[in-house]
């Protein structure tokens, strides 16, 4: 096991951009970067997808 010294914070709001799917696939293709999506879209579209390495978290902007 190595440990990971990257990790890559990705802040997106809006809808999942057409070529989401080819940039999850290459995220899995870096095992040794974390990367961390924080977003308002729906997880379901891309939660089959996710690695070990990728880490969806939902937050919205909507005030409470």
């Amino acid at each position: 096991m190595s440990l990971k010294t990257i990790a890559i914070i990705i802040p997106y709001f809006g809808q999942w951009p057409e070529w989401i799917d080819l940039y999850i696939e290459s995220c899995k293709h870096n095992p040794s970067i974390d990367w961390l999506l924080f977003s308002d879209c729906p997880p379901l579209t891309i939660q089959q997808k996710m690695s070990n390495s990728l880490i969806f978290l939902f937050k919205t902007t909507k005030k409470r």
